[in-house]
């Protein structure tokens, strides 16, 4: 009975042995990977938590722009250990799923990149063209990784990354408290909050009575107003 017991401990140690062997998630020898270098949330409070957004929000409102080119600079991280040489990676954009135009409201992209040597993260810019898209609300683009003879892929679901862009004031944190009364945002409805609550510092904890009594006052001058939405020629409705 014994010698049953340590023949069947045998076959099951071999069994695996072979099984790591063959299993693709047992090996760690490639290293040779990158993936997208994704945000973490910002909660209500504006405290960064762990949790991580697959998308990047970003706004050229309120800067000085001579050349009214922004650049953004979109990090990456490499899977495992660092190396002594540089590398090339690449990224493309995936056009079907983007509303913004490469070439037209962002520079073109280049063929490769370059991971330097001796980083764990490295970067490349996405160069944003403000007068292409000041005059639509929002544009987005969708980044894919894809690989190359240098670098290959680390995680499938971070090899895309979508970033959005905008001339105006983007959506604040403290929206929702405004957002039952006056519906979805929009950056005329913004300034009209800001001008009625006197001040852009706005807090919906400590104060949301007087949110309230904003929201109400704003609501009523976009009904008994005609305000025309840039973006789309039409009324402006709450």
């Amino acid at each position: 009975m014994k010698n049953k017991i340590i023949i069947a401990l045998v076959a099951v140690v071999a069994w695996l042995g072979q099984s790591c062997e063959t299993d693709p998630a047992f090996d760690f020898k490639d290293d040779g990977k990158i993936y997208f270098k994704y945000p973490k949330k910002i909660n209500d409070l504006g405290i960064e938590t762990d949790l991580l957004v697959d998308s990047i929000v970003h706004t050229v409102y309120g800067k000085d722009l001579p050349d009214g080119k922004d650049t953004l600079w979109i990090q990456l991280q490499i899977m495992g250990a660092r190396k002594d040489f540089d590398r090339n990676y690449k990224v493309v954009v995936v056009a079907d799923s983007s509303t913004g135009k490469e070439g037209v409201d962002f520079d073109k992209l280049a063929d490769e990149y370059i991971f330097h040597r001796n980083v764990g993260v490295d970067s490349f810019p996405l160069v944003l063209n403000k007068q292409a898209f000041e005059k639509v609300f929002n544009r987005n683009v969708l980044l894919k990784l894809e690989p190359t003879e240098d670098l290959g892929i680390a995680y499938v679901e971070f090899s895309t990354l979508k970033v959005n862009f905008s001339a105006y004031v983007l959506e604040p944190d403290w929206w929702w408290a405004f957002e039952f009364i006056l519906g979805e945002y929009h950056p005329l409805k913004y300034e009209k909050v800001v001008e009625v609550y006197g001040s852009e510092e706005i807090d919906p904890y400590g104060n949301n009575p007087y949110c309230a009594y904003v929201a109400n006052v704003v609501r009523e001058y976009f009904e008994n107003n005609i305000v025309i939405d840039p973006f789309t020629g039409k009324r402006l409705e709450i």
